[in-house]
């Protein structure tokens, strides 16, 4: 396990959930001074599209074991341009093989300053980094879960009840002092 303070990890029991408008909320709270992931595990076996839909080439484009890029344009309508536009200082997107999280983990980590906050979306890096916190979302209206959730979700710190735009959490009571988050 890769141990990682500055980190908060949101992850959600389901698709739409609310992660990157709850991750948007904590950038503000932080007035931009944060970084934010976005961390795409891929199946090894995986050739169909993991959300159910047709393939947007997430996946079937990874040519290596992971690939780092660094969101620049605020406009796209992609997750890690709202991640931008709501402030983050830098925005970036880990694609990795499920056999190689931590390889792409240990690289990612040479890119970001390791005292300073991140936040990030993801359930299964779960299974490979010790964050300070690990924030489980949970859609009011959904009642299935994903198995990524559910294999992590003994680790959550929280589990906080979502509808499309909002949540029941109270963003005053996140702070990031000595280099980790911490709730109060």
């Amino acid at each position: 396990m890769i141990n990682l303070p500055n980190f908060l990890i949101i992850g959600a029991y389901s698709r739409n959930a609310g992660k990157t408008g709850f991750a948007r909320q904590v950038i503000k709270q932080m007035n931009g001074n944060i970084t934010a992931l976005k961390v795409t595990v891929i199946k090894n076996e995986q050739f169909n599209c993991p959300r159910g839909g047709r393939s947007c080439g997430v996946c079937s484009s990874l040519e290596s074991d992971f690939e780092i890029s660094e969101e620049h344009n605020k406009n796209t309508g992609k997750d890690t341009s709202e991640l931008l536009r709501a402030g983050a200082k830098r925005v970036l997107w880990l694609r990795v093989r499920e056999n190689a999280v931590t390889k792409g983990m240990e690289e990612l980590l040479k890119q970001i300053e390791i005292l300073q906050p991140v936040i990030c979306e993801s359930n299964s890096i779960m299974k490979s980094v010790t964050p300070s916190l690990f924030f489980l979302l949970q859609a009011k209206s959904e009642q299935i879960k994903k198995k990524t959730a559910l294999v992590v979700e003994d680790r959550a710190d929280l589990i906080i009840r979502t509808d499309a735009e909002s949540s029941n959490f109270d963003f005053s009571r996140l702070n990031f002092k000595n280099s980790q988050w911490v709730l109060t």
